[in-house]
């Protein structure tokens, strides 16, 4: 049962199913010297590796000792406040007889038990300490305190007690030496707490049972319970604390709101300051109304289109979601996005279909066009998604991540070129051909590719550049509520659109025609756009008369131009 809970200075024996505070060993390391014998950044202090302190006296002040306290029971240092800013040792200008006053005092209000790591910056004027300050040092295991010479670096850790029994010095032979002392501390904690997996989601909560005993029976220990509500966003508040463990069993149905915090959390502080042995738990519980389950299940009905698609092509799915639980859900909520090829999501669908009962299958179908995600894609479907008013899940479940899926899908992009064809009264001309004043110019588009049809005026721009003019004009296929292009679109499967443009061109001279085409993938018809060259002649004339044979005998025929 407590396989899986959060434990904060406490552990779980399982074989022994015994809980027990945690015990930790830090490793401490201190170095220091004299500067500039010794670089300023190797003066330091650190505890499991990590820097504590590093150097000292960033104020006017410039030589002392740093004394470091750190907590038996976490292996913490004291934090103080110095005048450069929070720090993980004091300091101590031990020059001046004031210092080394305020050095005195406070070593004597360091409680008993506490570790102390006390190290020179610089000279430290040991010599000039006196009896009551050595008998400070005394105290941690600095028995060598009285011997110390000037130039001397040193070191000292231990726990403060009344035996004045030697236990970790290090000390330099002059100040060009730089020292270090190496230790290790175990913390026995004294308190801490356990907290339960998350309970829940519930439609309504009923009571809670728990029960605890003392370790092997000696009552020195305490411990209290909270219950912790937790919304369905992720807020916390607590709900229930201090419950004693003479409350064994506790109704909570009118305490706790499932509607506001559909999950719940135990959490039990303990504590021992004599034996430091944590109370026994045996159990908790929860009793509480459940919620639905729901499920994504391909082995009921699965069906993805085909792979790969052509671009333009439809994809086509369909699964089964099945309700597995056993309570109602009300009308499901189902959302698909497609993740193209560059990572950019694509909503696709976002509705909500017909209630969904125990046991009840819906067969739900998506289809939509693979227009612009040539490459590789990938179909999310999600039941019961997050409802994006709320920024909630739309119906409480039991586990949501049976409710999602993905499917990968190829799209081959559409890179044809469509082909353009142009006549001039169903003939197609060359360059600076005589046309008709009146013609019927048909502009015709096809493509290759079966789904993306070309109906789309857009696709389209036509220009006439009339003679004697610079720039050609474009044409458009209405203006002021006049249609100059007659647009026939294609009609699937086959992929073919035209424009009819019956012009009229009153001058005489050379004209030019010039049409940008492109299909629904904006592949262009051609590497540059279409333009041809073609004259007009409004007049009645025969030009150009020749004969052939010629010479002949009996028969001749004649060829020539009419305008």
């Amino acid at each position: 049962q407590f396989k899986n809970d959060k434990y904060e200075y406490v552990t779980f024996n399982r074989s022994g199913r015994k809980f027990d505070f945690v015990n930790d060993f830090k490793s401490i390391f201190c170095q220091t010297g004299f500067y500039p014998y010794m670089p300023w950044a190797d003066e330091f202090y650190k505890i499991n590796g990590s820097v504590q302190k590093i150097w000292a006296f960033l104020t006017d002040v410039r030589t002392g000792m740093l004394v470091a306290v750190i907590d038996p029971v976490s292996g913490k240092p004291r934090e103080y406040a110095l005048p450069d800013g929070r720090s993980l040792a004091m300091e101590f200008e031990t020059s001046l007889p004031s210092e080394r006053t305020r050095l005195k005092n406070f070593m004597d209000t360091i409680p008993m038990g506490y570790y102390v790591l006390a190290y020179n910056h610089m000279f430290h004027h040991i010599p000039d300490f006196g009896e009551p300050l050595w008998k400070c040092f005394d105290s941690i295991g600095g028995n060598n305190i009285r011997n110390i010479q000037y130039g001397q670096p040193y070191i000292v850790f231990g726990k403060k007690d009344t035996s004045l029994v030697a236990q970790n010095e290090t000390i330099g032979t002059s100040q060009i030496d730089e020292i270090q002392l190496t230790d290790s501390i175990k913390t026995k904690w004294v308190q801490g707490f356990i907290e339960s997996e998350v309970i829940g989601p519930a439609s309504r909560w009923d009571s809670l049972h728990w029960r605890s005993k003392a370790y092997e029976g000696i009552q020195t220990d305490s411990i209290r319970l909270a219950v912790i509500g937790i919304k369905a966003n992720g807020d916390t508040a607590t709900l229930l604390s201090g419950i004693p463990p003479e409350t064994k069993d506790l109704f909570i149905r009118n305490d706790v709101d499932a509607n506001i915090y559909p999950y719940l959390k135990l959490k039990a502080y303990m504590r021992d300051d004599s034996l430091h042995t944590p109370p026994q738990m045996e159990r908790w519980q929860v009793i509480y109304e459940g919620v639905p389950e729901t499920a994504l299940d391909p082995s009921i009905h699965y069906y993805f289109y085909k792979d790969p698609l052509q671009e333009g092509d439809n994809v086509k799915f369909c699964t089964a979601i099945h309700n597995i639980g056993d309570y109602d859900m009300d009308s499901l909520l189902i959302s698909y996005w497609v993740l193209d090829k560059n990572k950019n999501s694509h909503l696709i669908e976002y509705k909500k279909h017909r209630q969904h009962p125990v046991g009840d299958i819906i067969r739900d179908t998506v289809s939509f066009n693979t227009k612009d995600y040539a490459g590789l894609n990938s179909l999310w479907i999600e039941a019961n998604p997050i409802d994006t008013l709320t920024g909630v899940y739309d119906q409480l479940e039991q586990y949501h991540f049976n409710n999602i899926g993905e499917i990968y899908f190829n799209v081959a992009e559409d890179k044809t070129n469509p082909l353009l064809d142009v006549t001039f009264d169903g003939v197609r001309i060359l360059n600076n051909d005589i046309v008709s004043a009146k013609p019927e110019i048909l502009i015709q588009l096809n493509d290759e590719n079966k789904f993306l049809a070309l109906d789309d005026t857009t696709l389209f721009k036509v220009y006439i550049q009339s003679p004697n003019e610079y720039n050609p004009k474009r044409i458009f296929f209405e203006e002021n509520g006049q249609k100059n292009l007659i647009f026939t679109p294609a009609s699937l499967p086959e992929n073919s659109c035209k424009i009819q443009y019956n012009a009229t061109f009153p001058e005489d001279g050379i004209y030019k025609l010039l049409v940008n085409a492109k299909d629904r993938s904006r592949n262009k018809s051609g590497e540059i756009e279409y333009k041809i060259n073609f004259e007009v002649i409004n007049r009645s004339t025969i030009t150009e008369v020749l004969n052939w044979p010629n010479p002949f005998s009996t028969a001749t025929h004649f060829v020539f131009t009419l305008t």
